[in-house]
């Protein structure tokens, strides 16, 4: 009985290692999605986020958010995992404001 428990556990270890090395995880697409001012490209390349790292370990939502909230045009950011290999980044844009011909103010 034990020797199958400890063969059991040791399997899906085994099975697990090898999932979590394959390139079954690792971010293939990259969706953005509320925004209309700011180009895609501007929000993926604020974000850091590389296609090269694996969606589970490397992915660090809280500092992604941070960084696309740095944009002066975003408002606010939500970063979500879609397994097994897309991240979506939903945004939302302050709302601009002309102050005079010169100025806006991003609200």
């Amino acid at each position: 009985m034990i020797f199958r428990l400890i063969l059991f556990i040791t399997v899906v270890l085994l099975m697990l290692g090898i999932i979590l090395k394959s390139d079954y995880f690792k971010i293939d697409t990259i969706e953005v999605v509320g925004n209309k001012n700011l180009s895609k490209v501007d929000i993926i390349d604020s974000s850091k986020i590389s296609k090269k790292k694996k969606i589970y370990l490397k992915l660090a939502k809280k500092i992604v958010k941070e960084e696309v909230e740095e944009l002066p045009f975003v408002k606010e950011a939500k970063i979500k995992r879609k397994l097994p290999r897309t991240v979506i980044i939903d945004v939302i844009e302050r709302e601009e404001k002309l102050l005079n011909k010169k100025t806006f103010l991003h609200i």
